[in-house]
């Protein structure tokens, strides 16, 4: 699978992860050995995935913060 993604504060980044076998369906982009620099918190990042010939787009809005 490879990834892009940009936020709204000019932070951007790519990555290739692995065919790896696991039991759960998330991926840590922290650990993938990636390029790129951490979004702020509060940021909307915008992903593109590509993977088995495949593509998306995606908007990821931020959550709100707890309290």
């Amino acid at each position: 699978m490879k990834y892009k993604y940009t936020t709204e504060g000019g932070h951007n980044g790519s990555g290739t992860l692995s065919d790896a076998q696991s039991p759960s369906p998330i991926y840590n982009l922290g650990s993938s050995g990636g390029n790129g620099s951490i979004a702020d918190q509060n940021s909307v990042v915008n992903m593109h995935v590509e993977w088995d010939g495949g593509t998306e787009e995606m908007e990821l809005m931020p959550v709100n913060p707890r309290k």
